[in-house]
């Protein structure tokens, strides 16, 4: 019994922690493969090629009642990628090499739902421009102070 207990308080904070790390908005899309990282997702194409006749799209949805604030991000660095790809945001338009150094933060108001929609502007077939535009969204999550 001494072993089941001493077993149980080891498992409680693992609980706990997988608790803090789930993820609070569902992200809907057909367009991008979906990896589950703590409190964040990476979105990877899931098409072969970047057509400049198609957009890419993920929505964002907040079931919860409360906002939930979320960082956007890319990994690509590279200056000579710059107005190829795009995402459009909330109606405005970021270039992923500007995202690979500097994310953007926003709000999901309760039971609301945003859109990110992903572009290139000339047809890309290279696998390497595919990884260069992998997408990480990174929820934040805010702790509430109580005030006596």
């Amino acid at each position: 019994y001494d072993k089941y207990l001493d077993l149980k308080k080891q498992l409680k904070p693992q609980s706990e922690t997988d608790e803090i790390n789930k993820l609070q908005l569902e992200y809907l899309t057909s367009d991008f493969v979906k990896e589950n990282e703590a409190q964040s997702i990476q979105l990877k194409l899931s098409h072969a090629a970047f057509n400049r006749e198609e957009t890419y799209k993920i929505n964002i949805v907040n079931h919860k009642e409360e906002n939930v604030k979320i960082a956007i991000r890319t990994f690509y660095k590279n200056e000579k990628g710059r107005g190829k790809i795009f995402l459009h945001i909330d109606s405005k338009k970021y270039d992923i090499v500007d995202l690979g150094y500097e994310h953007v933060e926003m709000f999901i108001p309760p039971h609301s739902q945003t859109s990110i929609v992903m572009q290139s502007t000339q047809n890309i077939d290279k696998k390497s421009w595919i990884n260069a535009a992998i997408l990480q969204i990174k929820e934040i999550h805010l702790c509430k102070k109580v005030i006596e």
